[in-house]
């Protein structure tokens, strides 16, 4: 197994801290919105920037995606960082749970999202409960369509240095509790808020 390479990366605060590159950060949450078995198409991603541009009317920064980089994605609610070691959260950690965020409309509510902005998708999992070995199991899955709104997942992200120096997290797995439900066709459309 190679070694984790360190790297220093300056966050948006000016601040320098020091990170592993390849360190897997495990998020739990509810799915709010998935878009992980197939990239965004440019079209799709063409509909996103405009929602974002019209709920950032009132002057807010908004970053707008390349219609020409498709990506995967995913944004839960109630998102909680699963330490690996209790009270000692590792600067990877901290820095995912920096990416919480609330909104004017729901404060009370936390989100974030997680991107994979290569041309892989993350890796699916369900686990299960073995009734013989009475053990829970981890079982590689191919989901047929897009998890549904509410479902509790594990999210993995991983922590790597961009090209510009900065650190960067990209969705490297998403695991569902059993056997995931599934989206309706109905409300598939577009990445409702």
């Amino acid at each position: 197994m190679a070694k984790a390479k360190i790297f220093n990366a300056t966050l948006k605060n000016g601040k320098q801290t020091t990170f592993n590159s390849g360190e897997k950060i495990t998020v739990k949450g509810q799915v709010e919105y998935c878009h992980i078995t197939s990239p965004l198409s440019s079209d799709e991603i063409r509909k996103e920037n405009s929602r974002r541009a019209v709920m950032n009317q009132d002057g807010a920064n908004c970053f707008f995606e390349d219609v020409n980089r498709p990506y995967s994605t995913i944004r839960i609610v109630n998102p909680i960082v699963v330490t690996k070691n209790r009270g000692k959260p590792t600067t990877g950690e901290q820095f995912v749970k920096s990416r919480f965020y609330t909104s004017k409309q729901n404060p009370r509510v936390s989100r974030t999202v997680f991107k994979n902005l290569t041309s892989n998708l993350p890796n699916t999992f369900s686990l299960t409960n073995n009734p013989i070995t009475g053990m829970t199991e981890t079982n590689k899955i191919f989901l047929r369509d897009e998890i549904a709104k509410g479902e509790d997942v594990l999210i993995d992200v991983r922590v790597y240095e961009t090209k510009s120096g900065y650190v960067g997290l990209t969705l490297d797995s998403v695991t569902c509790y059993g056997s995931p439900k599934y989206i309706t066709r109905k409300n598939r459309g577009g990445m409702a808020s």
